[in-house]
This record gives C-alpha cells, sequence and structure tokens, in this order.
C-alpha cells in the first residue's frame, strides 16, 4: 500500500490485516516514508502514523522470512 502523508493529519492510518488466515497468526511489516507502526506486533488492525512530515509512504505486510 502506498499513500501520500499529510503533516496535518494526525489520526493513524488503519489497515485490517487477516493474521490467522493468510499469515498464520505471525506478520511481519516493511515501512518506508515518514510514518511508523504504532500498533502491537501481529495485531489485526495494523496503525500506521505519520511522523509528522510530507511524502510518499509505502507499507508492505509480509510473511515472516519472506
Amino acid at each position: 500500500m502506498t499513500y501520500e502523508a499529510a503533516p496535518t493529519i494526525r489520526k493513524p492510518t488503519i489497515v485490517f490485516v487477516p493474521v490467522a488466515r493468510h499469515y498464520h497468526g505471525h506478520y511481519e511489516v516493511a515501512i518506508t516514508g515518514p510514518a511508523r507502526v504504532t500498533s502491537a506486533p501481529d495485531a489485526p488492525l495494523l496503525q500506521v502514523r505519520n511522523t509528522g512530515d510530507p511524502g510518499v509512504v509505502t507499507v508492505m505486510v509480509k510473511t515472516p522470512g519472506s
């Protein structure tokens, strides 16, 4: 998933991750750009929060080790 981070937006971006069905209970997140993951590891609702800087954010959810 890719999106443009807006510094004025303070709420997190929420992404549903089908953890049990597609990731066997565990997943890894790769993120680039002005954002960080703020949810707990393996949370079914992945929360990504902007750091306050503008730019393009890319979020990739994958199985561990892939």
